[in-house]
């Protein structure tokens, strides 16, 4: 189980910081942040990047606090642990909704 918390934190942590900080210039380029309200104007393509990266990465450490939790403390023994693996997965879906109706145009 601890590999999979390990992958989720490259993933989120990796696509978050390229979204954040690396994003593509391009609208609608393949690895972006591609919402319908995003794809309209510049400035919603950069504003939805940055924003969606940040979620990423503020996923990446509620995971990384998951994986701690569940590995240095008795809960590494409760049969139901891994289903606090579905948390971060789960907070994506409020961030694309989030990000989406911050848009300005």
């Amino acid at each position: 189980m601890t590999y999979i918390y390990i992958i989720m934190l490259v993933v989120f942590f990796g696509y978050g910081s390229l979204l954040r900080y690396r994003a593509p210039q391009k609208i609608g380029h393949i690895l972006g942040f591609r919402t319908a309200k995003s794809l309209q104007s510049q400035r919603n393509w950069d504003q939805a990047n940055y924003q969606f990266g940040g979620w990423l990465q503020q996923s990446g450490v509620i995971t990384l606090l998951l994986l701690v939790l569940l590995s240095l403390t008795p809960l590494k023994d409760a049969s139901w642990g891994t289903w606090l693996l579905l948390i971060p997965v789960g907070l994506i879906i409020p961030a694309i909704l989030q990000v989406n109706q911050e848009l300005p145009d």
